[in-house]
């Protein structure tokens, strides 16, 4: 028995002594990769301007020159709310992509007598890739180019939806839309981790299509109105890097 114990203990004791020449050499674990320093969050406010906005003043049909019916004149509606949100993923120091939500609002107009049939509503989301040059500055030049894809809502006006004194009910309907765009700025960072960019951009949207439905029962086919939406936005931005 005191045989047995003794082996045992040999045992243990050269298991012990052939463990802790490797437990000496054993590595550190290696750290868990992280790509949060590759990630920046933040949001815009941008000035929109329409490439074609304004036709002839005494164009009241499209065969002279309106863009639908009595429209002449589109004005983009100022929206300076900071709520149009991004990401940046960067794959380097020098380039990456980016996710963004836009929106922009449209008013028909026609200019002789200052009426307006109602507002097309644009929304949707930005996919595009970018460039950055980094400098030994704090501030970084960058630009892009990528795809858009607006969801098209037509608010109409109460007068123009439903005429004083006649029993006419109007609607319009708008088919979603999709455009390319380019854009380019510069970063400034303020400090490690925030920063804010100066940014322009032109987008060419491909025009909206809708339909104009009218009537007593507001479902008799008037016609197909077609609203270009190609534009110059203008806007500043707030970032923060992880």
């Amino acid at each position: 028995m005191k045989a047995k114990k003794l082996i045992r203990r040999s045992l243990l004791a050269g298991a012990i002594a052939l463990t802790l020449p490797l437990l000496g050499r054993a590595e550190p674990a290696a750290p868990v990769l992280s790509c949060w320093h590759n990630l920046e969050i933040g949001t815009r406010s941008t000035w929109v301007s329409l490439t074609d906005h304004q036709r002839d003043f005494n164009a009241t049909s499209v065969g002279m020159g309106s863009f639908y019916g009595s429209i002449n004149q589109l004005n983009a509606i100022p929206n300076y709310w900071p709520l149009k949100p991004f990401v940046d993923y960067k794959f380097c120091p020098y380039g990456g992509v980016e996710l963004a939500w836009d929106y922009f609002s449209v008013r028909t107009i026609t200019r002789g007598d200052g009426h307006t049939d109602g507002d097309l509503n644009l929304m949707g989301p930005m996919l595009s890739v970018f460039v950055r040059c980094p400098t030994d500055f704090k501030l970084t030049p960058f630009a892009g180019a990528g795809l858009v894809y607006y969801k098209a809502d037509f608010s109409e006006d109460p007068d123009w939806h439903a005429p004083p004194g006649r029993p006419e009910i109007q609607t319009m309907d708008f088919d979603h839309t999709w455009g390319l765009f380019v854009y380019g700025g510069v970063i400034w960072n303020i400090c490690d981790h925030v920063a804010l960019d100066l940014y322009v951009r032109y987008t060419k949207v491909q025009d909206a299509e809708g339909t104009h439905w009218a009537g007593a029962n507001g479902d008799a086919l008037i016609g197909n109105p077609t609203i270009p939406l190609s534009n110059i936005a203008t806007g500043l931005g707030l970032r923060y890097s992880f």
